[in-house]
């Protein structure tokens, strides 16, 4: 993670005269790396500065709070996104350039017939930073349209803070907790709503200077790459494992393991989010049946896939080549 993703929970604790060497100290972050711009921290270290953040403002719905008292412009994916032309182009193109904030951030907009569903994997969940972006996902949102819209729905894959329910009653929809990926999904024509501070050119030169950034991120990237790329050449055989992966890497499962960790990633994770990434994949695909996409992802029966999908996206694999191949309305 990036400092800019946590500096709105420092921010948050000085505001409110709290001392943050504390907090600082237990998540193992130095005060010169938290206030140096272009640091990057471990996704642990990180997620428990926010976590303890919370604990030390006694705020059970922290990061919901540092989102609404956020000022504007929160880096410079935020300012791609209001300067943006249209809610959908600012959500894609943050979900394009959320890596210069989080490692993690793997967010996708689904277009569908009467909705959009704004998608986000982690290799690692934290109660508040979850909470927070979250938060900044909608709220932001309103502001950047000038419309107090609604979600249809947000899902998230922590617990809920407490009761009652403050996520709920700002969105003013419904939300599920301890869900498997983190989704707001909201009305078709919700995206087309024009941002009121867009601006073409401002935009364009915002991502020239993104797109430098990213591109030096992809070394931090590397071992996951490599991972990624084992599993992808071993999965056309047989159902990789963190030994035949090691192996396929030269190095011992413990040492993958332990760089994994450092990561923030799991090995099962990763595995996860590959047979998602192939299922999706293979079910645009209609020379293949429900059953042969279970055999190439290697599930011992159909039933299993259908169960892992269902997970994964809240519906069957069987709805979801309905609703794709669906015609869309006139």
């Amino acid at each position: 993670m990036s400092t800019t993703a946590l500096r709105p929970a420092l921010d948050q604790l000085a505001k409110r005269g709290v001392d943050t060497a504390p907090v600082l100290a237990s998540a193992g972050i130095s005060r010169e790396a938290a206030d140096a711009i272009d640091a990057r921290h471990p996704f642990a270290n990180a997620l428990a500065l926010w976590d303890g953040a919370a604990r030390a403002a006694r705020d059970t719905w922290f990061g919901l709070h540092c989102a609404m008292d956020l000022p504007n412009g929160w880096g410079v994916v935020d300012y791609i996104f209001c300067t943006s032309e249209t809610l959908a182009v600012g959500y894609e193109r943050m979900g394009h350039y959320g890596a210069i904030v989080y490692d993690g951030a793997l967010s996708e907009l689904h277009d569908e017939t009467e909705q959009y569903r704004l998608t986000r994997r982690a290799p690692c969940h934290g109660m508040h930073y979850d909470l927070f972006l979250v938060s900044f996902l909608v709220l932001r949102a309103r502001v950047a349209t000038g419309v107090e819209w609604k979600p249809r729905s947000v899902r998230l894959a922590i617990s809920a803070a407490g009761s009652p329910d403050e996520l709920a009653a700002t969105f003013g929809c419904p939300v599920e907790y301890d869900a498997s990926l983190m989704e707001i999904a909201f009305d078709h024509a919700l995206g087309a709503l024009p941002l009121v501070k867009a601006d073409t050119g401002l935009n364009q030169l915002l991502r020239t200077y993104a797109d430098e950034l990213l591109a030096r991120l992809p070394s931090r990237g590397a071992d996951l790459d490599r991972v990624h790329a084992a599993m992808v050449s071993e999965m056309p055989r047989r159902l990789p494992t963190i030994a035949s992966v090691a192996a396929a890497m030269k190095m011992s499962a413990r040492s993958l393991q332990r760089r994994l960790a450092e990561k923030g990633a799991t090995f099962n994770d990763l595995l996860e989010e590959l047979r998602r990434e192939l299922a999706l994949r293979y079910l645009r695909d209609a020379s293949l049946s429900i059953g042969e996409i279970a055999f190439l992802l290697h599930f011992a029966e159909v039933s299993g896939f259908t169960r892992a999908f269902t997970r994964w996206l809240g519906e069957s694999p069987s709805e979801y080549r309905d609703r794709l191949w669906k015609p869309p309305h006139r």
